[in-house]
């Protein structure tokens, strides 16, 4: 893969080498990836708890919304993204 960067930006990641401590700049680009997968991720797990949450709250199953129930919250988004 070939990527063209305008000379601020190869200087802004020549500097980020530096304070950094990345061997180079595929280093630099791969740590940015991954940040922005982790990222991403973190986002869809906000949004598919966020949907259970109002799925709740429309059933109006009546179960007390306290610290179990945010726990089996989680379990069940866990299970979501495990399948």
């Amino acid at each position: 893969m070939n990527i063209s960067l305008t000379d601020a930006m190869r200087h802004y990641i020549e500097q980020q080498l530096g304070l950094r401590h990345y061997s180079s700049g595929s280093e630099y680009m791969r740590d940015l990836i991954r940040k922005d997968q982790i990222e991403q991720q973190r986002g869809e797990q906000l949004r598919d708890l966020e949907t259970l949450l109002k799925e709740r709250l429309q059933a109006k199953q009546g179960s007390p919304m306290d610290d179990a129930y945010f726990e089996r919250l989680r379990e069940l988004l866990h299970e979501e993204h495990a399948s």
